[in-house]
């Protein structure tokens, strides 16, 4: 099988004169995460992080403390997509609330 190539008489003639349009980029999935509250240990925030999950809010603890023995000595700062920021705050309020 043979590839046939179109003739051009110069290179102008392959550059487009018109507007292409951008590619659009695929969507990775990177989103603003922001604090939200920030705890005594890491304990907490994780708990606090679990009923965020259970809730339909995806949720990341960060701490500054060290490890020892599985138990984590320092704050723990509870983090949610900035989407999610309302819904997290209402619901750390109900529980405030409740106590």
């Amino acid at each position: 099988m043979r590839i046939q190539i179109p003739e051009v008489e110069s290179s102008s003639e392959l550059i487009r004169d018109e507007p292409v349009e951008e590619e659009k980029k695929p969507d990775v999935g990177w989103e603003k995460m922001i604090p939200i509250r920030t705890y005594e240990n890491r304990e907490e925030a994780e708990l606090a992080k679990g009923f965020f999950e259970a809730n339909g809010i995806r949720a990341a603890v960060f701490g500054t403390g060290l490890s020892a023995y599985g138990s984590s000595l320092g704050p723990g700062r509870l983090m949610a997509f900035q989407r999610d920021a309302e819904k997290a705050l209402g619901l750390l309020k109900e529980i405030d609330e409740g106590q």
